[in-house]
């Protein structure tokens, strides 16, 4: 039934399909779903509603499917999230991407427990707070990039006791407390590029490895980040390397980005703690190497480009 322009739907059309598992009702004209559309589609596992004109869902609408595990809502028109997945305790995946949200009212997420992922990205979201995101204790992986945030109120985390991967790129959290993020200490990814960000406390994520932080104001960084593997901090006005990136003594890092950085002075001893890394990038900066320190490493790459 996909990107077949359809812009209504019978009450009772899927009556007579109970067993039906997947349904795809994707890139169509739909605005409004009734109350009772899946009333007899007891086994329904995954539904595709991506690419319509939805501006908003009816409370109960998913009141008989227990067994959904995947519901799909970008590119259409919702500007609120409320409470409308109460019944949804076998929901896993939930990806509301690309709409014009510009709030998420408190309980929307309670009652989905074994919420796995969520994806709210392209959005129009100003503030989250410690409401935000009750219930959502099994939450693994948050992309919340590409919103308007400006403000992260209260121990927004707490109920993000679960979570391994954050995206929060693209938003201006110029003016956000530097521990905002304590408390993930299950964080592994952490994407916060093009943020605005002056500086960061990291030191609670004992267990991050993939961290992104291009395209800051960071003048300084140096952080205890010892299972930490890549490291893209390109296009910082860093200036100066003088102090350990990772001062950790057992360094896991493997990839290392201080491309376009203003770099006019690298102190490559600070490296050599990370014995691990294999890749270094270091294009765009006005500066040159001692080729003795780049052989200290076995499998070190070095990128100019």
């Amino acid at each position: 039934m996909a990107s077949n322009q359809i812009s209504e739907l019978e009450s009772d059309l899927f009556k007579d399909t109970p067993m039906l598992f997947y349904l795809s009702l994707r890139n169509n004209l739909i605005k409004n779903l009734d109350d009772n559309l899946f009333d007899y589609s007891h086994e329904l596992v995954i539904i595709r509603l991506e690419l319509n004109l939805i501006e908003c869902l009816h409370k109960g609408i998913f009141k008989n499917l227990i067994k959904l595990r995947y519901l799909y809502l970008s590119n259409n028109r919702l500007k609120v999230l409320e409470p409308w997945f109460d019944s949804l305790e076998s929901l896993d995946i939930l990806d509301v991407s690309c709409n014009q949200i510009y709030e998420i009212q408190n309980d929307t997420f309670k009652s989905i427990r074994n919420l796995k992922t969520l994806l709210i990205f392209s959005n129009q979201l100003f503030e989250i707070n410690s409401e935000t995101f009750k219930g959502a204790h099994n939450l693994e992986t948050l992309r919340i990039n590409a919103n308007k945030i400006k403000g992260i109120y209260g121990n927004f985390s707490r109920d993000l006791i679960n979570l391994t991967e954050l995206d929060m790129s693209e938003n201006n959290l110029s003016f956000i407390e530097p521990g905002f993020l304590n408390g993930l200490v299950k964080l592994e990814i952490l994407r916060l590029y093009n943020c605005s960000l002056k500086n960061i406390e990291l030191y609670s994520l004992v267990n991050l490895k993939i961290l992104v932080l291009s395209l800051n104001q960071i003048e300084f960084f140096s952080h205890n980040l010892s299972s930490l593997t890549h490291l893209n901090i390109n296009n910082n006005p860093l200036v100066n390397l003088s102090n350990p990136l990772i001062h950790s003594r057992n360094s896991s890092l493997k990839f290392l980005d201080i491309s376009n950085c203003m770099l006019n002075y690298i102190d490559l001893s600070v490296l050599t703690n990370l014995t691990n890394l294999e890749s270094l990038r270091i294009g765009g900066n006005p500066i040159s190497l001692n080729i003795q320190y780049i052989n200290y490493f076995d499998k070190l790459k070095v990128y100019f480009r």
